[in-house]
């Protein structure tokens, strides 16, 4: 008969020696199954028995098995300390990292932490998952025919049925063949779903509504996260009245000095009757710690897929951009090469039209290249101490440009600026620092190439900068910083303004604190500006910003405004005010606020030529957390000059168990009534079906933002 240890509640402690081959018996029902291993698995039970010659351990009655970050509750225990091997049985709970896994009998292998079981409940925060049967190799765990929600109920709200599911330990959650069940009524199919267990991104996102570019639409998207590198997000929209777009964008890793992103779209549009696309990449790529490469490409199939959106207004600010640039540094030497081209929107051209109806010249939009960069080169050498407390630095660049678009000249620049820069010791309450340097630029300016090369001028200029900090009231309550620019020209000084002076400029700034009060005030004084009177020179200084903030642990409060010294008024000045519920259960916070702009005073700070109404509006929010689940919110404006209610907007939020629902309902001064809903998961806020605010105004802005 093999030799045994029988452990019972009434024995004493007594871990069993290496080789011991005669019965024991310890004063506790517990063994250190793992003796002098970096990790013990300790098992507790009614009942141990320890056959010293096979290394096995078999538990009965309340047994509990733990290690370092492990533990298993169960009725029955089999364990082999030399294989690992470990078999639970009835009731068992299997708690790791975080995640539970409930069934009624678990095979587990200690040493490869590999398991299995059948017919399991398993919970990986903020996920409950069913299934038949659970397989875990490392730290990826294997479930078939899985039913899995985040609702608690014993009907869940919700939930999904895939054919696999596969959980990666403090990574993500994903599925095959998946249908989401609403009740009972299966509402979508993903053939894969993905969602990462510590970061926020969407799976999928539907939107749904009405405007009058588009008529009714459906949005969606549908997000697979394969690594922290790699996640992409495939859409289609249907437009009613514009057609439909297919996108596809996301960001992509080979590891992390080689990564991107890429965004694309394709329109079948039936109002222009022609497909049409958009493209924008960017790839870069760290060689080492010094040297890197950077790519970019953002083009579109046709110029008129930005005027269409946009409704002809502001088309001009829509650029296409390819760009390539390269960095490398030794020491304190940098090296940088960049080539780019860079087209721009365009309507200077028109088209007659002969349409008696609409007789009124039609813009022609194209692209142009407005900027072209072949190349444009750098060097700089980063400061370096030549003397205690005087340091030296100097640039080169050079850069061709091309442009293209205004005539085919090409403009050739060249700059070198060697520096010196110092600081004076603090003293106690004042600072000192200061930098000067010789900046020589070379312009070579031509409309053909006949002109050659090294054809151009060298301009040298003496730059200076001298900045002083005071502590006025030390420990930083406050302080006063005035810093003087200066540049002057010291060649072609014909028809030069102030004798080749360009730069001779003061500015200075308060900063100050007292406990939760902060203060900020900043102004400009312009040496070069000609003076409108003879021995008053106050159009010389710039308007004088200010800003001030009190932030106490319940009330919020900030002031910031603009002053103008030439007729002494204020050109603009905003009020807030914020105070909120801090108890243990917050129910309420109320801000107001007030904005005044005096359109009496051009953006200059002197009287405006063209009078326009001054703004004076003043706001009120208020949040109310009636109970735990239900929020309700109204915000309001007013303009006090036309005394009319600019607009006004009423938002509840409603916790219903597993789902938060809100929706809110405005009305703006144009009368136009926008409604909003959206119904998200509680534990997956970024989980949602959606309805965008819509009103009786074109949403086409909005559309040409989702396309990008």
């Amino acid at each position: 008969m093999t030799p045994t240890a029988v452990i019972t509640p009434a024995a004493a402690s007594i871990a069993p020696a290496a080789g011991a081959t005669a019965s024991q018996t310890p004063k506790m029902p517990v063994i250190d199954a793992k003796i002098n291993t970096a990790s013990p698995l300790y098992i507790s039970a009614d009942n141990l028995d320890y056959s010293n010659a096979n290394s096995i351990i078999i538990g009965k009655g309340h047994v509990i098995a733990r290690n370092d970050d492990t533990t298993i509750f169960c009725d029955n225990i089999n364990y082999n300390a030399d294989t690992g091997d470990l078999t639970a049985q009835g009731r068992v709970l299997a708690i790791q990292n975080g995640s539970s896994i409930y069934t009624e009998k678990l095979y587990m292998n200690t040493k490869t932490e590999d398991a299995y079981a059948k017919d399991v409940d398993v919970t990986a925060f903020p996920w409950i998952v069913k299934g038949k049967q659970m397989k875990k190799t490392g730290k990826k765990s294997e479930i078939e025919n899985p039913v899995f929600t985040t609702c608690d109920a014993r009907d869940p709200h919700y939930r999904m049925e895939a054919s696999n599911i596969y959980i990666y330990e403090d990574e993500k959650i994903e599925s095959w063949n998946t249908v989401l069940y609403l009740g009972d009524v299966p509402v979508f199919y993903f053939p894969y779903f993905s969602q990462p267990l510590k970061q926020e991104k969407r799976p999928y996102d539907i939107q749904f509504g009405h405007n009058t570019y588009a008529g009714y639409y459906v949005d969606t998207t549908y997000t697979i996260n394969f690594n922290p590198l790699n996640t992409w997000t495939a859409g289609y929209d249907f437009m009613q009245l514009a057609g439909s777009e297919y996108l596809l964008n996301g960001s992509y890793g080979f590891n992390q000095d080689s990564n991107g992103t890429f965004a694309g779209t394709f329109t079948n549009d039936i109002i222009e009757k022609r497909n049409r696309w958009t493209v924008d990449f960017s790839h870069n790529q760290q060689f080492n710690s010094t040297t890197r490469l950077g790519l970019l490409a953002q083009s579109v199939s046709d110029a008129g897929i930005t005027t269409d959106y946009l409704n002809s207004q502001g088309a001009d600010m829509f650029r296409q951009n390819y760009q390539a640039n390269f960095a490398t540094s030794f020491g304190n030497q940098t090296f940088a090469f960049t080539a780019s081209d860079a087209e721009e929107l365009t309507n200077t051209a028109y088209s007659s039209t002969t349409d008696t109806a609409a007789p009124t010249p039609v813009p022609v939009y194209s692209y142009y290249t407005a900027q072209r960069i072949l190349p444009s080169l750098s060097y700089n050498m980063t400061s370096t101490q030549i003397l205690p407390r005087l340091y030296y630095s100097h640039s080169v660049n050079l850069t061709r440009n091309y442009a293209v678009g205004l005539g085919n000249y090409y403009t050739d620049t060249g700059t070198f600026a060697p520096q010196l820069a110092f600081s004076a010791p603090y003293m106690y309450i004042l600072s000192l620092s200061a930098n000067a340097g010789l900046s020589s630029q070379w312009l070579n300016s031509n409309d053909s190439l006949a002109k050659g090369f090294f054809n151009g001028n060298l301009t040298n200029s003496i730059t200076s900068n001298e900045s002083a900090s005071l502590d006025i009231i030390p420990g930083g309550f406050l302080r006063a910083q005035i810093t003087h620019s200066y540049a002057k020209m010291l060649n072609n000084l014909n028809g030069a303004e102030h004798a080749g002076i360009t730069t001779n400029m003061l500015s200075g700034v308060v900063t100050g604190g007292f406990g939760p009060i902060n203060l900020n005030v900043s102004s400009t004084y312009n040496l070069l500006t000609d003076t409108a009177k003879t021995g008053f020179d106050v159009d010389r200084m710039s308007m004088l910003n200010f800003n001030l903030y009190s932030s106490a642990r319940d009330i919020y409060f900030s002031s910031s405004g603009i002053y103008s010294p030439y007729v002494n008024s204020i050109k603009s000045l905003n009020l807030n005010f914020d105070v909120k519920d801090m108890g243990p259960k917050a129910l309420w916070d109320i801000g107001v606020y007030t904005n005044y702009v005096n359109n009496a005073l051009d953006p200059t700070g002197f009287g405006a030529v063209t009078r326009t109404p001054d703004v004076l509006t003043f706001g009120t929010s208020m949040t109310f957390d009636l109970t735990p689940e239900f929020r309700f919110t109204v915000a309001r404006e007013y303009d006090l000059i036309a005394k009319v209610l600019n607009s006004h907007v009423y938002t509840v939020t409603w916790h219903l168990h597993c789902w938060d629902v809100s929706g809110s309902w405005s009305k703006r001064q144009d009368n136009a009534e926008e409604i909003y809903f959206t119904i998200n998961i509680s534990a997956i806020p970024q989980a949602r079906f959606n309805k965008p605010s819509s009103s009786t105004v074109d949403d086409s802005m909005t559309q040409i933002m989702n396309m990008n």
